[in-house]
Protein backbone atom coordinates (compact mmCIF):
# COMPACT_ATOMS: atom_id res chain seq x y z
CA UNK A 1 0.00 0.00 0.00
CA UNK A 2 1.47 3.58 -0.91
CA UNK A 3 2.01 5.09 2.32
CA UNK A 4 3.16 8.41 0.66
CA UNK A 5 3.09 11.61 1.92
CA UNK A 6 0.30 12.67 -0.75
CA UNK A 7 -1.84 9.71 1.31
CA UNK A 8 -0.65 10.40 4.53
CA UNK A 9 -4.44 12.64 4.93
CA UNK A 10 -6.14 9.47 4.07
CA UNK A 11 -4.37 6.96 5.55
CA UNK A 12 -4.86 8.55 9.13
CA UNK A 13 -8.46 8.98 8.23
CA UNK A 14 -9.40 5.65 7.71
CA UNK A 15 -11.33 3.36 9.95
CA UNK A 16 -9.42 0.11 10.39
CA UNK A 17 -11.17 -3.45 9.98
CA UNK A 18 -11.23 -5.70 12.27
CA UNK A 19 -10.82 -9.48 11.65
CA UNK A 20 -12.35 -12.12 13.49
CA UNK A 21 -10.07 -12.64 15.87
CA UNK A 22 -10.36 -8.90 16.73
CA UNK A 23 -7.02 -7.83 14.63
CA UNK A 24 -6.79 -4.71 13.28
CA UNK A 25 -6.00 -4.48 9.56
CA UNK A 26 -6.87 -1.91 6.99
CA UNK A 27 -9.59 -2.18 4.51
CA UNK A 28 -7.76 -1.79 1.19
CA UNK A 29 -10.27 -1.46 -0.68
CA UNK A 30 -12.26 0.94 1.36
CA UNK A 31 -8.77 2.81 1.79
CA UNK A 32 -8.46 2.37 -2.44
CA UNK A 33 -12.19 4.18 -2.54
CA UNK A 34 -11.91 6.77 -0.25
CA UNK A 35 -8.47 7.89 -1.49
CA UNK A 36 -9.63 7.99 -4.91
CA UNK A 37 -12.61 10.25 -3.78
CA UNK A 38 -10.34 12.65 -2.08
CA UNK A 39 -8.10 12.85 -5.26
CA UNK A 40 -11.93 13.94 -7.28
CA UNK A 41 -12.63 16.15 -4.44
CA UNK A 42 -9.30 18.25 -4.48
CA UNK A 43 -8.52 18.13 -8.15
CA UNK A 44 -12.17 19.64 -8.97
CA UNK A 45 -11.52 22.18 -6.31
CA UNK A 46 -8.69 23.09 -8.65
CA UNK A 47 -10.44 22.58 -11.56
CA UNK A 48 -12.53 25.53 -10.41
CA UNK A 49 -10.22 27.91 -10.45
CA UNK A 50 -8.61 27.22 -13.59
CA UNK A 51 -8.30 29.50 -16.81
CA UNK A 52 -11.51 28.61 -19.20
CA UNK A 53 -8.40 29.46 -22.28
CA UNK A 54 -6.47 26.18 -21.29
CA UNK A 55 -9.70 24.65 -22.08
CA UNK A 56 -10.52 26.21 -24.88
CA UNK A 57 -7.28 26.58 -26.83
CA UNK A 58 -6.34 23.21 -28.44
CA UNK A 59 -1.92 24.67 -27.21
CA UNK A 60 -2.93 23.81 -23.75
CA UNK A 61 -5.08 20.19 -24.15
CA UNK A 62 -1.76 18.44 -23.24
CA UNK A 63 -1.31 20.02 -20.04
CA UNK A 64 -4.84 20.13 -19.16
CA UNK A 65 -5.12 16.53 -19.54
CA UNK A 66 -1.75 15.65 -17.89
CA UNK A 67 -3.08 17.89 -15.01
CA UNK A 68 -6.36 16.41 -14.54
CA UNK A 69 -5.34 12.74 -15.82
CA UNK A 70 -6.60 11.32 -12.33
CA UNK A 71 -9.92 12.80 -13.20
CA UNK A 72 -9.88 11.39 -16.64
CA UNK A 73 -8.92 8.17 -15.83
CA UNK A 74 -11.19 7.60 -13.07
CA UNK A 75 -14.19 7.38 -15.59
CA UNK A 76 -13.49 4.15 -16.49
CA UNK A 77 -12.13 3.04 -13.27
CA UNK A 78 -13.94 -0.19 -12.06
CA UNK A 79 -14.52 1.09 -8.36
CA UNK A 80 -15.75 4.18 -9.42
CA UNK A 81 -18.21 2.81 -11.51
CA UNK A 82 -19.36 0.57 -8.92
CA UNK A 83 -19.44 3.00 -6.25
CA UNK A 84 -23.23 3.76 -6.05
CA UNK A 85 -23.99 -0.06 -6.03
CA UNK A 86 -21.30 -0.59 -3.38
CA UNK A 87 -22.34 2.42 -1.23
CA UNK A 88 -26.51 2.11 -2.02
CA UNK A 89 -27.72 3.54 1.59
CA UNK A 90 -25.09 6.62 0.93
CA UNK A 91 -24.78 10.12 -0.53
CA UNK A 92 -22.45 11.43 -1.58
CA UNK A 93 -19.94 15.22 -1.42
CA UNK A 94 -21.31 17.90 -3.65
CA UNK A 95 -17.85 17.26 -5.54
CA UNK A 96 -18.18 13.99 -5.98
CA UNK A 97 -22.12 14.12 -6.84
CA UNK A 98 -20.89 16.35 -9.59
CA UNK A 99 -18.55 13.85 -10.62
CA UNK A 100 -20.46 11.26 -10.99
CA UNK A 101 -23.31 13.21 -12.94
CA UNK A 102 -21.25 14.02 -14.98
CA UNK A 103 -19.04 11.03 -15.56
CA UNK A 104 -22.90 9.24 -16.77
CA UNK A 105 -24.32 12.36 -18.92
CA UNK A 106 -20.71 12.47 -20.82
CA UNK A 107 -19.59 9.57 -21.41
CA UNK A 108 -19.52 9.16 -24.95
CA UNK A 109 -17.53 12.59 -25.21
CA UNK A 110 -13.97 13.19 -25.32
CA UNK A 111 -11.78 14.10 -22.30
CA UNK A 112 -11.71 17.52 -22.92
CA UNK A 113 -15.08 17.35 -23.40
CA UNK A 114 -15.66 15.90 -20.19
CA UNK A 115 -13.11 18.44 -18.29
CA UNK A 116 -14.95 21.40 -19.64
CA UNK A 117 -18.49 20.35 -18.51
CA UNK A 118 -16.92 19.42 -14.99
CA UNK A 119 -15.56 23.53 -15.04
CA UNK A 120 -19.09 24.52 -16.02
CA UNK A 121 -20.97 22.04 -13.46
CA UNK A 122 -18.71 23.94 -10.85
CA UNK A 123 -19.52 27.14 -11.96
CA UNK A 124 -23.14 26.31 -11.61
CA UNK A 125 -25.58 28.44 -9.11
CA UNK A 126 -26.87 24.75 -8.46
CA UNK A 127 -23.40 23.38 -7.46
CA UNK A 128 -23.12 26.56 -5.18
CA UNK A 129 -26.21 26.34 -3.18
CA UNK A 130 -25.07 22.90 -2.58
CA UNK A 131 -21.82 23.68 -1.30
CA UNK A 132 -23.33 26.64 0.85
CA UNK A 133 -25.47 24.09 2.47
CA UNK A 134 -22.86 21.60 2.64
CA UNK A 135 -20.48 24.57 4.64
CA UNK A 136 -23.75 25.68 6.72
CA UNK A 137 -24.07 22.23 7.94
CA UNK A 138 -20.67 20.89 8.64
CA UNK A 139 -20.34 24.85 10.76
CA UNK A 140 -23.55 23.75 13.35
CA UNK A 141 -22.60 20.25 13.40
CA UNK A 142 -19.31 21.10 14.86
CA UNK A 143 -20.48 23.77 16.98
CA UNK A 144 -22.90 21.43 18.65
CA UNK A 145 -19.80 18.72 19.08
CA UNK A 146 -17.92 21.60 20.79
CA UNK A 147 -20.59 22.95 22.89
CA UNK A 148 -21.49 19.36 23.74
CA UNK A 149 -18.05 18.18 24.91
CA UNK A 150 -17.68 21.23 26.84
CA UNK A 151 -21.17 21.09 28.18
CA UNK A 152 -19.98 17.59 29.69
CA UNK A 153 -16.48 18.64 31.14
CA UNK A 154 -18.73 21.92 33.04
CA UNK A 155 -20.70 19.06 34.50
CA UNK A 156 -17.65 17.26 35.30
CA UNK A 157 -13.89 17.77 36.34
CA UNK A 158 -13.05 15.23 35.57
CA UNK A 159 -14.28 12.32 32.66
CA UNK A 160 -13.00 9.20 31.47
CA UNK A 161 -13.31 9.13 27.88
CA UNK A 162 -13.83 5.44 25.71
CA UNK A 163 -13.72 5.83 21.98
CA UNK A 164 -14.35 1.90 20.81
CA UNK A 165 -15.50 0.65 16.79
CA UNK A 166 -18.27 -2.28 16.61
CA UNK A 167 -19.07 -3.97 13.90
CA UNK A 168 -20.01 -7.31 12.69
CA UNK A 169 -18.25 -10.40 11.76
CA UNK A 170 -17.64 -11.19 8.27
CA UNK A 171 -20.11 -13.41 6.08
CA UNK A 172 -23.34 -11.90 8.04
CA UNK A 173 -24.11 -10.00 5.20
CA UNK A 174 -24.00 -12.92 3.11
CA UNK A 175 -26.13 -14.74 5.45
CA UNK A 176 -29.14 -12.10 5.44
CA UNK A 177 -29.08 -11.97 1.46
CA UNK A 178 -29.12 -15.11 0.98
CA UNK A 179 -32.22 -15.43 3.86
CA UNK A 180 -34.36 -13.31 0.70
CA UNK A 181 -32.61 -14.38 -2.54
CA UNK A 182 -35.53 -15.54 -3.45
CA UNK A 183 -37.69 -12.42 -3.86
CA UNK A 184 -37.87 -11.60 -7.43
CA UNK A 185 -35.26 -8.64 -7.39
CA UNK A 186 -32.33 -7.68 -9.13
CA UNK A 187 -29.02 -8.36 -7.76
CA UNK A 188 -28.82 -4.70 -7.10
CA UNK A 189 -32.46 -5.45 -4.96
CA UNK A 190 -31.94 -8.34 -3.20
CA UNK A 191 -28.59 -6.33 -1.89
CA UNK A 192 -31.06 -3.57 -0.88
CA UNK A 193 -34.00 -5.52 0.82
CA UNK A 194 -31.15 -6.89 2.81
CA UNK A 195 -29.10 -3.75 4.23
CA UNK A 196 -32.89 -2.53 4.49
CA UNK A 197 -33.49 -5.46 6.85
CA UNK A 198 -30.22 -5.79 8.46
CA UNK A 199 -30.50 -1.73 8.98
CA UNK A 200 -33.15 -2.32 11.18
CA UNK A 201 -31.02 -5.09 13.53
CA UNK A 202 -28.27 -2.85 13.88
CA UNK A 203 -30.25 0.41 15.08
CA UNK A 204 -31.57 -1.86 17.71
CA UNK A 205 -28.62 -3.35 18.58
CA UNK A 206 -27.30 0.37 19.27
CA UNK A 207 -29.90 1.22 21.66
CA UNK A 208 -30.12 -1.75 23.25
CA UNK A 209 -26.19 -1.14 24.39
CA UNK A 210 -26.74 2.12 25.41
CA UNK A 211 -30.15 1.23 27.52
CA UNK A 212 -27.43 -1.40 29.08
CA UNK A 213 -24.49 0.69 29.84
CA UNK A 214 -26.81 3.26 30.99
CA UNK A 215 -28.46 1.02 33.93
CA UNK A 216 -24.40 -0.79 34.76
CA UNK A 217 -23.04 2.52 35.31
CA UNK A 218 -26.37 4.82 36.36
CA UNK A 219 -25.18 8.41 37.77
CA UNK A 220 -21.50 7.52 36.52
CA UNK A 221 -22.03 7.40 32.86
CA UNK A 222 -22.14 11.25 31.60
CA UNK A 223 -22.53 11.04 27.44
CA UNK A 224 -22.22 9.24 24.45
CA UNK A 225 -21.70 10.22 21.03
CA UNK A 226 -21.99 7.09 17.80
CA UNK A 227 -21.79 7.03 14.36
CA UNK A 228 -23.17 5.01 12.04
CA UNK A 229 -21.34 3.91 8.71
CA UNK A 230 -21.33 1.71 5.74
CA UNK A 231 -18.66 0.14 3.62
CA UNK A 232 -18.45 -2.30 0.83
CA UNK A 233 -16.07 -4.40 3.19
CA UNK A 234 -17.46 -3.76 6.41
CA UNK A 235 -21.06 -3.30 5.99
CA UNK A 236 -22.39 -1.63 8.46
CA UNK A 237 -20.02 -0.44 11.88
CA UNK A 238 -20.21 2.20 14.88
CA UNK A 239 -17.70 4.28 15.96
CA UNK A 240 -18.32 5.10 19.41
CA UNK A 241 -17.73 7.82 22.47
CA UNK A 242 -18.93 7.33 25.79
CA UNK A 243 -18.25 9.70 28.37
CA UNK A 244 -17.78 8.48 32.20
CA UNK A 245 -17.30 10.12 35.73
CA UNK A 246 -13.90 10.36 36.36
CA UNK A 247 -14.53 10.72 39.91
CA UNK A 248 -16.55 6.85 39.93
CA UNK A 249 -14.64 5.45 36.83
CA UNK A 250 -10.85 5.18 36.04
CA UNK A 251 -10.17 1.84 34.22
CA UNK A 252 -10.89 2.61 31.30
CA UNK A 253 -9.35 0.05 28.97
CA UNK A 254 -11.07 -2.53 31.44
CA UNK A 255 -14.62 -0.39 30.73
CA UNK A 256 -13.72 -0.22 26.32
CA UNK A 257 -12.79 -4.14 26.85
CA UNK A 258 -16.30 -4.55 29.10
CA UNK A 259 -18.42 -3.37 26.23
CA UNK A 260 -16.38 -5.09 23.90
CA UNK A 261 -17.57 -8.20 24.86
CA UNK A 262 -21.01 -7.09 25.98
CA UNK A 263 -21.40 -6.08 21.99
CA UNK A 264 -20.05 -9.43 21.08
CA UNK A 265 -21.38 -11.89 23.34
CA UNK A 266 -24.71 -10.46 24.46
CA UNK A 267 -26.05 -7.51 22.00
CA UNK A 268 -25.32 -9.31 19.07
CA UNK A 269 -25.22 -12.90 20.35
CA UNK A 270 -21.74 -14.02 18.68
CA UNK A 271 -21.73 -11.46 15.75
CA UNK A 272 -20.21 -8.86 16.96
CA UNK A 273 -16.66 -7.83 16.70
CA UNK A 274 -15.12 -4.91 18.37
CA UNK A 275 -12.04 -2.56 18.34
CA UNK A 276 -10.36 -1.24 21.85
CA UNK A 277 -8.91 2.09 20.80
CA UNK A 278 -8.41 2.82 24.58
CA UNK A 279 -5.93 -0.41 24.89
CA UNK A 280 -4.62 1.16 21.74
CA UNK A 281 -3.48 4.64 22.66
CA UNK A 282 0.47 4.58 20.98
CA UNK A 283 -1.33 4.46 17.54
CA UNK A 284 -3.26 8.15 17.65
CA UNK A 285 -0.76 11.13 17.42
CA UNK A 286 -3.15 13.77 19.48
CA UNK A 287 -4.96 11.42 22.62
CA UNK A 288 -8.10 12.45 23.24
CA UNK A 289 -9.20 9.56 25.72
CA UNK A 290 -8.47 8.24 29.20
CA UNK A 291 -8.36 9.99 31.98
CA UNK A 292 -9.01 13.87 31.37
CA UNK A 293 -9.52 16.73 33.75
CA UNK A 294 -11.27 19.94 32.59
CA UNK A 295 -8.14 22.25 33.43
CA UNK A 296 -5.80 20.16 30.98
CA UNK A 297 -6.89 22.40 27.62
CA UNK A 298 -4.77 20.65 25.04
CA UNK A 299 -6.17 17.40 26.04
CA UNK A 300 -9.93 18.77 25.78
CA UNK A 301 -8.86 19.98 22.80
CA UNK A 302 -7.99 16.67 21.37
CA UNK A 303 -11.19 15.22 22.91
CA UNK A 304 -13.10 17.67 20.61
CA UNK A 305 -10.56 16.93 18.00
CA UNK A 306 -11.89 13.31 18.23
CA UNK A 307 -15.35 13.89 18.41
CA UNK A 308 -15.22 15.86 15.68
CA UNK A 309 -13.39 13.18 13.65
CA UNK A 310 -16.67 11.31 13.89
CA UNK A 311 -18.42 14.08 12.02
CA UNK A 312 -16.04 14.97 9.68
CA UNK A 313 -15.00 11.51 8.57
CA UNK A 314 -18.35 10.91 6.64
CA UNK A 315 -18.12 13.83 3.90
CA UNK A 316 -17.40 12.20 0.98
CA UNK A 317 -20.07 9.21 1.47
CA UNK A 318 -22.67 10.42 4.01
CA UNK A 319 -24.68 7.69 5.13
CA UNK A 320 -28.26 7.77 5.30
CA UNK A 321 -30.60 5.54 6.64
CA UNK A 322 -33.68 4.27 4.79
CA UNK A 323 -35.82 4.78 7.19
CA UNK A 324 -36.16 8.17 8.05
CA UNK A 325 -36.75 7.87 11.19
CA UNK A 326 -33.35 6.56 12.02
CA UNK A 327 -29.87 8.74 12.33
CA UNK A 328 -26.61 7.88 11.20
CA UNK A 329 -25.51 10.13 13.94
CA UNK A 330 -25.90 11.22 17.43
CA UNK A 331 -24.99 12.35 20.85
CA UNK A 332 -26.67 12.64 24.23
CA UNK A 333 -27.83 15.72 26.14
CA UNK A 334 -25.90 17.45 28.78
CA UNK A 335 -26.82 16.69 32.29
CA UNK A 336 -28.48 19.01 34.41
CA UNK A 337 -26.37 20.12 37.50
CA UNK A 338 -28.10 19.95 40.77
CA UNK A 339 -28.81 23.04 42.78
CA UNK A 340 -27.85 21.57 45.59
CA UNK A 341 -24.42 19.84 44.20
CA UNK A 342 -21.13 21.03 44.99
CA UNK A 343 -19.88 23.61 42.78
CA UNK A 344 -16.85 22.45 40.46
CA UNK A 345 -13.09 23.57 41.95
CA UNK A 346 -12.12 26.36 40.32
CA UNK A 347 -15.43 27.32 38.41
Amino acid sequence: MDTSESNTYFLDDMYPIITDNNQLTIDDINYRTYNQLHVIEESLKELKSENEQLLADPSGYSFILKKYQKLVWYRTDQYINDLEENFPDSKFSPYVNLYLKTKTEYRKFDDIAFLAALKKGLQSDAFKKEIAQQRKYDSEYKKEVRKYINGLFDYRSRLLVIRIDLSYRKGLFRKITTNISNKPLSKQGHKLEALKAWSLDVQEHRKVLLKSLKKQYSKGFIGYMWKLEYTEIKSFHFHMMFFLDGSEHREDITIAQDIGELWNNEITQGDGLYWNCNANKEKYKNLGIGMISHHEEDLRDNVIATAMYLVKKDYLIRSVMFNSKNRAFSKGQIPQKSKSGRPRKGA
